[in-house]
């Protein structure tokens, strides 16, 4: 083992948490791969040094080749003023495909509620693919909100159309109240 690497781990220490791998599945996001990483980073107190050392240890399969073939290019974490030479750039670009991207949206088209899920695992789900169709938010938040109480059961539907929610933040806590309140009920 290299030195530097040595020297690495010992001043990184246990890792309070251990990041998800990444490993091209398909309709595995790699933005949302970093965003994770970068969480699960500063939770470990790592730096942009200590992601470049340890990366290749979370990406698996075809992203571990790929990585191993670029490894001596990349010589930053994410360098606005060297993105060429910088990982996050280049790791995005080779896996954010449009097959992937494709994935999502069909995802995203094909999203509804559940029968037997909780509002607040289906808000979640919700959430989580809308943010991967639409990274920048540039739908109208009247049109996501509209898309979230129309893919819920027709109970729900009638009286959050009638109450005029703004936000997907606001659809979700009127959703979660009245099942509650129906949970109450039963």
């Amino acid at each position: 083992m290299a030195e530097w690497m040595i020297k690495g781990q010992a001043k990184r220490g246990k890792p309070i948490t251990t990041p998800k791998p990444f490993s091209e599945k398909v309709g595995e996001d790699p933005t949302f791969f970093l965003k994770n990483l970068i969480i699960d980073a500063e939770a470990n107190g790592w730096d942009e040094t200590d992601l470049l050392e340890v990366i290749s240890e979370f990406l698996k399969d075809d992203a571990r080749e790929w990585f191993i073939d670029n490894c001596h290019w990349i010589q930053h974490w994410d360098e606005a003023t060297d993105q060429r030479h910088s990982f996050v750039p280049k790791f995005v670009a080779r896996f954010k495909t449009k097959a992937q991207v494709e994935v999502w949206y069909r995802k995203w088209d094909a999203l509804e509620y559940e029968e037997d899920e909780e509002i607040s695992e289906y808000a979640t789900r919700f959430k989580k693919i809308y943010k991967r169709v639409d990274p920048h938010r540039s739908t109208p938040t009247r049109t996501i909100v509209r898309k979230f109480i129309n893919s819920l059961p027709p109970k729900y539907v009638e009286l959050l159309t009638i109450i005029g929610l703004i936000t997907l933040a606001e659809a979700i806590e009127a959703t979660m109240d009245v099942e509650a309140s129906q949970k109450v009920k039963a």
